[in-house]
């Protein structure tokens, strides 16, 4: 992959449970990556190999992506296979997050409003 087809900016968070609060991760939290949708608010961000995220076990504590406006649950992690295209690649699967939350209108149905920004 040439250095040009990383074009967008996303930001790596994790959730910190003892204060319960969400902050950038510690090393290099901004990255460059190439964008991929894949439907139903689901993202594939493939960013240059880091040697903190080789795999989801490196994602056991709560993450998520920040991409433009959107919040969005990391669901996998995966380093792509060796082939000239993907040299160097990690491939992260974000989804957006959607809580439910009563209508305080009608008693009788529930709407779905996106997480909360940071």
């Amino acid at each position: 992959m040439e250095a040009g087809d990383l074009r967008e900016q996303i930001t790596l968070q994790a959730h910190d449970g003892t204060t319960e609060t969400w902050a950038d991760i510690p090393t290099d939290p901004v990255v460059w990556a190439q964008v991929e949708a894949i439907g139903d608010e689901r993202y594939y961000f493939h960013i240059r190999s880091r040697r903190d995220l080789y795999g989801f076990r490196d994602s056991q504590w709560a993450m998520r992506v920040l991409y433009r406006n959107r919040t969005l649950e990391i669901e996998d992690i995966a380093e792509q296979p060796v082939a000239p295209a993907t040299l160097g690649l990690t491939r992260i699967t974000a989804k957006g997050i959607h809580i439910l939350v009563p209508d305080l209108g009608s008693s009788a149905r529930q709407t779905l409003h996106p997480w909360p920004t940071p």
